[in-house]
């Protein structure tokens, strides 16, 4: 009769044990989606800002007005002799 007992007892702890783990592992799977989801988020505001800067960086150079070069002329010194 003790048997029955110790085994009945024996398996009750392993299924407490694996609906532990069971419980551990849901709980890890959804701090994974959450860190998942944060990172996503932040990703694309991260993106949005940067395209937000290239739009404006683009139509700031566009406005910019670069006056003409003018040609350059000859120098009318002569060259220094080499001694």
């Amino acid at each position: 009769m003790s048997n029955d007992r110790n085994s009945s007892q024996g398996a009750g702890a392993k299924m407490a044990a694996r609906q532990a783990r069971a419980q551990e592992a849901r709980h890890a799977v959804g701090a994974y989606e959450a860190a998942s989801k944060a990172m996503d988020a932040n990703t694309a505001r991260l993106r949005a800002l940067r395209l937000a800067k290239e739009a404006a960086d683009a139509e700031a150079k566009a406005l910019i007005v670069k006056p003409e070069k003018k040609p350059r002329r000859k120098s009318t010194k002569a060259p220094a002799k080499k001694p």
